[in-house]
């Protein structure tokens, strides 16, 4: 409860600010410009759409995995409080 009420709270202050992430648009990330201004070594290296897409899909993947972990644990334990029950 107290991490939705700060959740909460922190919304409504980002709504009430003038300027915020949702009220003014960041520009978008240029790696080229980065590189000039902070040297090769301060930037990471930008990836490209496709590698972007096979990295989320990785982590859905991954993600989907331990959901059908957690999900046979949760079947096993049922067996085991179901046939707990009945001796």
């Amino acid at each position: 409860m107290r991490e939705i009420s700060s959740s909460l709270n922190e919304h409504t202050k980002q709504e009430k600010a003038e300027f915020s992430t949702k009220t003014v648009p960041l520009p978008d990330f240029d790696p080229t410009d980065m590189k000039l201004l902070l040297g090769e070594s301060e930037v990471p290296p930008s990836k490209t759409p496709f590698e972007e897409v096979e990295e989320s899909e990785q982590l859905r993947k991954d993600r989907l995995e331990s959901l059908l972990f957690e999900a046979e644990v949760m079947l096993q334990e049922y067996d085991h409080i179901k046939n707990g029950l009945k001796v």
